[in-house]
């Protein structure tokens, strides 16, 4: 019998990626939107059109999963706002269906200026109000963890490649076809990329082995530090 796997935000960049990476894996995949988005949700997956705050909502499509993948990001200027409630559904789905919960985390809780050395045991000092979001929602999924919802972060750097969307495309290469690069920061410091095809892989990859992890295990993924001076 094929495993099943919920993505809360199957429309975004990461989910449509992930959830297509599922389903070509074998996977019966149900894919969460928001209202209005089914047109861009992965083709051959099960769509559902779901309010993400609506606790009871998702608890419900939750059931049957044997995985949540937590791929809901709302825009910037409401991401202080949404980012710690659409966390709770994605760990109150999990829950309830007793489903293992995949999240992807990024470098923000680390805080400026980063550790030299970024691994699972790097210690978190968020220096920015999203920083202490990102921590804040890990904590919410360690308490969970103990409470029995196996839980699995990946952490990677900024998304690159998989369609539009990233200020990868959106600022640094947007006139690259006019031989121009924009590049928002110090060329002489360091920044961590990650191809997103290959995130949704891994994240593939420990769901299938997410028997043999830790209740709440945490993964470091190996992308592109890249200097934009060499």
């Amino acid at each position: 019998m094929s495993a099943r796997i919920l993505v809360l935000g199957a429309a975004g960049r990461l989910g449509q990626k992930a959830a297509e990476a599922f389903r070509d894996a074998g996977w019966i995949v149900t894919s969460l939107v928001r209202p209005g988005g089914a047109a861009r949700a992965p083709a051959d997956t099960e769509v559902l059109e779901i309010n993400a705050l609506d606790h009871a909502a998702i608890g419900k499509a939750a059931r049957g999963a044997d995985v949540v993948l937590h791929a809901l990001n709302p825009p910037y200027t409401d991401w202080s706002r949404l980012a710690l409630p659409l966390a709770y559904s994605a760990v109150a789905a999990a829950e309830t269906a007793g489903a293992t919960l995949l999240f992807p985390g990024n470098l923000y809780n680390y805080g400026s200026p980063l550790p030299p050395i970024i691994d699972e045991n790097a210690p978190m000092r968020p220096s920015s109000r999203k920083g202490q979001l990102r921590v804040a929602i890990e904590d919410r999924m360690m308490e969970a963890a103990e409470r029995g919802v196996r839980t699995i972060v990946l952490r990677a750097g900024d998304f690159y490649g998989g369609g539009a969307g990233s200020w990868f495309d959106l600022v640094l290469v947007k006139e690259i076809g006019r031989g121009r690069i924009t590049y928002p920061g110090p060329l002489e410091v360091a920044h961590e990329w990650a191809y997103l095809p290959d995130v949704a892989a891994a994240l593939l990859r420990l769901a299938s082995v997410r028997e043999a992890l830790p209740r709440f295990a945490s993964f470091g993924f190996p992308g592109h530090a890249i200097l934009a001076a060499n």
